[in-house]
C-alpha cells in the first residue's frame, strides 16, 4: 500500500493514514513530522498575542455543539495544511534526490 502512494507520488486520503501508520508501526504524527520534532519544545503559551486570547475566550464561550463544529473545521484546516506540508516534502526530497543521484553518476563518468 505504501508503494501506491510512493510510486504514484499522490497524498494518501485522511482516512488511509491511521492504516499507513500502523504499517510504519509510528504514530500518525510522524507522518507529519521530521525525524526529531517530538524532542523540540511545547509552544510557550506565554507569548502568545491578546488577539488569539480573545479568540479562544469566545470559542469557550459557545455552546458545547457550536464548539465542536468549530473544532471540526479547524481539524480539517490544520489536516490540509499537514498533507501540503508532507506533499512539499515529499517533492523536496524526490528533487532532492534526483540532483544527488545525477551528480553522483556525473562523478562516475569523470
Amino acid at each position: 500500500m505504501i508503494g501506491h502512494y510512493e510510486k504514484k507520488g499522490i497524498i494518501p486520503p485522511a482516512d488511509r493514514l491511521q492504516t499507513l501508520a500502523d504499517c510504519l508501526n509510528i504514530p500518525v504524527y510522524r507522518l507529519f513530522t521530521e525525524k526529531g520534532a517530538e524532542n523540540r519544545p511545547e509552544t510557550d503559551l506565554s507569548e502568545i498575542d491578546s488577539r488569539s486570547v480573545k479568540k479562544l475566550r469566545d470559542i469557550l464561550s459557545l455552546p458545547p455543539d457550536d464548539r465542536n463544529d468549530l473544532y471540526r473545521i479547524l481539524n480539517k484546516m490544520v489536516r490540509k495544511n499537514q498533507l501540503e506540508i508532507l506533499k512539499f516534502n515529499k517533492d523536496n526530497y524526490s528533487i532532492n534526490n534526483r540532483e544527488n543521484l545525477y551528480a553522483a553518476d556525473n562523478d562516475s563518468k569523470n
